[in-house]
């Protein structure tokens, strides 16, 4: 009997498969989805079909990715087909955890196609193992990627990411410099994540060490994932260097030549010692500046604080405030900071004290004065290379309160200056590069006391306003521009262009088209290693030569 009706529906199938037949109901297996059970009914019931299209309705199905299996079949009982449909569902995602992922979770979640309490599509699986290798690569992590996933039959899913880990940095090329001292800056460290943005970090502190002449690019040998090293190779100097620049000086007071010496390892290894003096001539040689600089990138070896002291001696000749009398003044004082570099988030953040007193360098009728101040500065930099920056970005923001400050009397000028800068490298092209700066400053006094101009804020140089003398303009507001597209012939040689603009004055309700000055000019850079050199034209009150070293911004 069995037989028989095997043969029966091996009949009825075969009818169905070739000729068609006529579907007098349909049955579909329970599943958690009335709109496809509608859509199954209103199809098939009530119409003529044949296997093929029933297959390619099963594909259909299939392809919407939350069904494991979905299977049919035909059969005629006392002259009734019916057509029945078996579809299996995934189960409805608990929750979704990863392991090893180097990032928050929840940057990937938001962008991920599989939400908890939707049904488990292996369609968006696949679409999310791609979103989270492109964004684990977005991220830094160049070497991360999807392993494998895994899902419970009660729907939690589960993801593992293959994470690989550094093992170790190799420095291929030292001799003389110690590599603990390269060691404990470096951001990456053994057993992290390897993450490209820290990777540029280190190529950045490494290059803007003084202890080479050149440095490579990282490079990563991965052999497993406990076993990826990133190597640099370097190139070592000597140390001690001798640089110097050439300035006019403002005032018509002639030429000055610039001298600075460099000296490491004075007192502790990687300690730095700069002894710097100013060579003016008009009439006849004098010596015009003295400075010492000394400063511990890591506080005696072991606290990772730079300690940076000065002590400097000045002549110059300044204004008084509201007089245009010329004086000569002495500065001479002290500074000590202590700044904590904060790598991993591109910032360095200082604070330290500045004692400085302005006296005449002869007997003339002006009043010496005190300036002791508190320091607070916050540094955020985003570049690639400190000499020769082709993208990225540098802004700094400092702020100094003289006098008075959370109650407490420091002496000398009562005053507040804030002060802001940022600058932004753009790549127009492989050898060109737009770069821009801008400059805000803020001075306010509250004493009294008279003092010189040279307190405010300063506009023209080299450095601010070329085709203007140094300190062509004071003011208590300064608002200035530059932009310098750059055409690299080379790594060294590099033509610019520019444009310099601001407004600078000691009321914001003044008129600002008359306190607004401009200047453009040409120049060049030959970034050498030993001795980088700049040298601009600038047009603006006449025609201004400018040589000085490395680039201006």
């Amino acid at each position: 009997m069995a037989m028989y009706f095997n043969v029966i529906a091996w009949v009825c199938l075969c009818w169905v498969s070739i000729f068609g037949a006529y579907i007098h109901q349909v049955k579909v297996s329970p599943i958690d989805d009335a709109v496809l059970m509608s859509q199954i009914e209103h199809r098939f019931k009530g119409s003529f079909v044949d296997l093929g299209q029933v297959a390619q309705f099963a594909r259909h199905i299939r392809l919407k990715g939350v069904y494991t299996s979905v299977t049919h079949g035909v059969d005629t009982v006392d002259g009734i087909t019916t057509l029945r449909f078996d579809i299996s569902q995934t189960p409805r995602i608990r929750s979704i955890r990863f392991r090893q992922l180097p990032i928050w979770d929840g940057r990937l979640r938001i962008g991920m196609k599989i939400q908890v309490g939707d049904l488990f599509n292996y369609r968006h699986l696949t679409q999310d193992i791609a979103y989270i290798n492109d964004l684990l690569v977005e991220e830094g992590y160049i070497l991360s990627s999807v392993k494998s996933f895994k899902l419970s039959d009660d729907g939690d899913l589960l993801i593992d990411i293959e994470s690989p880990k550094l093992s170790g940095i190799l420095f291929i090329g030292l001799d003389d410099t110690p590599s603990w001292v390269l060691y404990r800056d470096m951001v990456s460290v053994k057993g992290a994540d390897i993450d490209r943005y820290f990777l540029e970090i280190d190529s950045n502190t490494l290059s803007s060490m003084p202890y080479f002449s050149s440095v490579s690019s990282p490079s990563i040998q991965y052999i497993s994932s406990d076993n990826v090293t990133v190597s640099y190779r370097v190139k070592e100097r000597k140390m001690n260097r001798f640089d110097i620049g050439l300035e006019q000086l403002e005032d018509d007071q002639g030429v000055a030549l610039f001298s600075k010496f460099k000296l490491y390892h004075q007192l502790i290894y990687s300690d730095f010692l700069s002894l710097q003096a100013q060579l003016g001539y008009l009439n006849h040689l004098s010596i015009r500046n003295y400075q010492m600089h000394y400063q511990q990138p890591w506080l005696f070896n072991k606290y990772r604080f730079v300690f940076d002291f000065k002590g400097f001696l000045t002549y110059r000749t300044e204004l008084v405030q509201n007089d245009a009398q010329p004086y000569d003044t002495l500065r001479r004082g002290v500074s000590v900071f202590l700044t904590r570099p904060l790598r991993r988030l591109y910032l360095d953040v200082g604070a330290g004290v500045r004692s400085e007193y302005v006296s005449p360098q002869d007997d003339v009728a002006f009043s010496s004065y005190q300036l002791n101040s508190l320091s607070f500065y916050l540094e955020h930099q985003g570049l690639k290379s400190l000499i020769n920056p082709k993208q990225g970005h540098r802004s700094k923001i400092i702020i100094d309160r003289g006098g008075r400050i959370f109650g407490a009397q420091l002496g000398g000028v009562d005053f507040m200056r804030v002060s802001t800068m940022h600058s932004q490298y753009f790549p127009l092209r492989p050898n060109v590069t737009l770069a821009a700066r801008a400059f805000g400053g803020l001075y306010k006094k509250y004493s009294d006391m008279t003092t010189f101009e040279t307190e405010k804020f300063s506009f023209g140089g080299s450095n601010s306003l070329r085709g203007y003398k140094e300190g062509s303009f004071y003011g208590n507001y300064r608002l200035s521009f530059n932009f310098e597209p750059r055409y690299h012939f080379s790594d060294t040689l590099i033509g610019v262009v520019f444009w310099d603009a601001g407004v600078i004055t000691d009321a914001l309700a003044s008129d600002i088209s008359q306190s607004f000055y401009s200047g453009y000019g040409v120049g060049v850079r030959f970034l050498n290693v030993m001795l980088p050199i700049r040298l601009d034209v600038g047009v603006g009150h006449g025609v201004m030569l400018h040589f000085n070293v490395s680039q201006t911004f």
